[in-house]
């Protein structure tokens, strides 16, 4: 029954979306319906600006990083890592929003500063480097989310760990499907650049 409640809880946790909110209740739209048509960071700001972006990501962040927390203090890690897919997944497809929701990138990143601090600031250097530049934020999230995978191993964590991690990074890299084809045909547009 635990892991049920779990789970449940971590999923509507993830189906609070920000990006949603803050674009309903200031400009009146659907930021799905607009620009890249993503409920993320990127997105908000694409449509509001960088405070609302700012806002938005740390909201996306804190809610993967405090659901894990509680999780992982109350019950342990492996519960916490089965609570992290589902706030990741809650995200993603948030069923108060008709399963259309973000790319999970700033909660997976909230996430992983829960569980793996060490790990995902020596990747998020690689990520913050890698922005700065290509300036693709799609690229430097992706890359950021693969390689984790490999430190978490490298730094003696057990195999379950990463296995969890990187079904994660699989979700996430679902999502990104189209960035990648765009990154592969140079067509993927730039950090700050206007849709054309």
């Amino acid at each position: 029954m635990e892991i049920v409640l779990i789970i449940l809880f971590s999923y509507m946790i993830g189906n609070i979306s920000p990006s949603y909110i803050f674009a309903k209740k200031y400009k009146n739209i659907d930021i799905r319906n607009v620009e890249s048509g993503n409920a993320g960071t990127t997105n908000a700001l694409r449509v509001m600006g960088k405070k609302v972006a700012l806002f938005v990501f740390l909201v996306d962040f804190f809610k993967g990083f405090f659901t894990v927390f509680v999780v992982k203090y109350f019950w342990g890690m492996d519960y916490a890592l089965v609570s992290a897919v589902f706030v990741v997944l809650g995200h993603i497809y948030p069923v108060m929003l008709g399963f259309r929701g973000g790319k999970g990138v700033a909660t997976t990143l909230g996430i992983l500063f829960c569980l793996f601090i060490k790990e995902i600031l020596l990747c998020a250097v690689v990520g913050l480097t890698l922005l700065y530049i290509k300036r693709y934020v799609s690229l430097a999230a992706l890359v950021t989310l693969f390689i984790v995978n490999i430190v978490i191993i490298l730094f003696n964590n057990p195999l379950h760990y990463a296995a969890f991690t990187f079904f994660i990074f699989c979700i996430v890299a679902y999502k990104h499907n189209e960035n990648i084809k765009r990154l592969i045909n140079h067509t993927e547009r730039k950090l700050g650049e206007k849709k054309s």
